[in-house]
């Protein structure tokens, strides 16, 4: 009698499966709609139209989520710069392989292609004081969980913006450019906030409600203000020629590795192949990149050297009594970085 209910169980459980599995499962008209969705998304990519492609390949995966679909998400993704969330669809994608949900033949370029990006993104450390244990950071006004300070994080190339705050600490701001496959450490410095003095208490009579009071402004403020604006517009410069210069470099280095893949035949790529899909891709949309790469890098750099001058000029004829500004490479294994502090 035991052994009869066990299989009656077991046959439940296999039907209820079967049941929610056909439930899910597209009908031919979704699956002819995700189809025409791709289609459209690879003649995007064809144009380089990436956010067109990203567009189409969601509505198809939203239908039925494949291998295939997840690597031309994440190729888009790159070419748009956003390496992280390239690097994650490459991972769904290979976890949809792992798990033999899907049978497609893309394991053997997508294996590479997930290396190739994981080196690529760059990873910052932000190092807190030991002493302080309450301390929040944001990176692009987005807050960080306080259990990954200290920890590489990845993040896209190009500048990006830190503030961390602490109780009874002055907020500390800085900006650090991140080039491609760098890993830069940035450490914070958090100064302990003045605490004013106890002394008698004032028998002055207190302001009336409601009515305005003057607020005294130092040319002390001004100054500190004037070049910190002036330093951010020279860490901005160096920041974008560095990077363009990085980057500059990293497409060259594509360019070159898809021409040496797909031969030097003149119509490989007439009709490509899955495989020389994306080399095809890479040639036809970004043969011109690093010439432009550099252009925009030389602009940076000039604009930062205007700027060092006129914060030069700044400096000794407006000389502040209480600034504290500096302007630096953020050091680290393979480190691009550059970092503008100031403190107020």
């Amino acid at each position: 009698m035991q052994t009869a209910r066990c299989r009656a169980f077991v046959y439940l459980l296999v039907s209820c499966a079967a049941s929610v599995a056909h439930a899910t499962e597209p009908t031919n008209t979704e699956i002819a709609v995700a189809r025409s969705h791709f289609d459209r998304a690879v003649a995007a990519e064809n144009e380089g139209r990436w956010r067109d492609a990203i567009e189409d390949l969601n509505k198809a995966i939203a239908i039925k989520e494949t291998a295939g679909l997840r690597y031309h998400l994440g190729f888009a993704k790159e070419n748009l710069g956003l390496l992280v969330e390239a690097m994650l669809e490459y991972e769904r994608a290979a976890g949809l392989i792992r798990s033999g949900v899907t049978t497609e033949e893309i394991q053997r370029f997508l294996t590479p292609k997930l290396e190739e990006v994981r080196k690529r993104v760059p990873r910052l450390t932000v190092q807190i004081p030991p002493d302080v244990k309450d301390a929040e950071l944001r990176i692009d006004g987005t807050p960080v969980k306080r259990e990954l300070l200290g920890t590489p994080l990845p993040l896209n190339p190009g500048t990006h913006a830190l503030v961390v705050f602490a109780s009874g600490r002055r907020p500390f701001h800085v900006q650090v450019s991140l080039g491609e496959g760098t890993a830069v450490s940035q450490a914070v410095e958090l100064v302990p906030d003045a605490v004013s003095p106890v002394g008698p208490v004032s028998t002055t009579r207190p302001p009336e409600p409601n009515r305005p009071q003057p607020v005294a402004v130092g040319s002390g403020s001004g100054r500190t203000w004037t070049l910190i604006a002036e330093s951010a517009v020279v860490a901005a410069g160096l920041g974008v020629g560095v990077g363009y210069l990085i980057a500059s470099s990293a497409a060259q280095h594509d360019i070159d590795d898809a021409q040496a893949r797909v031969g030097s035949s003149s119509n490989a790529c007439e009709k490509p192949s899955l495989t020389t899909l994306s080399d095809c891709t890479t040639l036809a949309n970004r043969i011109d990149e690093p010439d432009h790469d550099r252009k925009i890098a030389a602009a940076g750099f000039v604009v930062a050297g205007l700027g060092v001058a006129v914060l030069a000029a700044t400096w000794m004829l407006w000389k502040p009594a209480d600034a504290a500004i500096s302007i630096g490479p953020s050091v680290g294994r393979n480190t691009a970085g550059l970092s503008l502090i100031w403190r107020h």
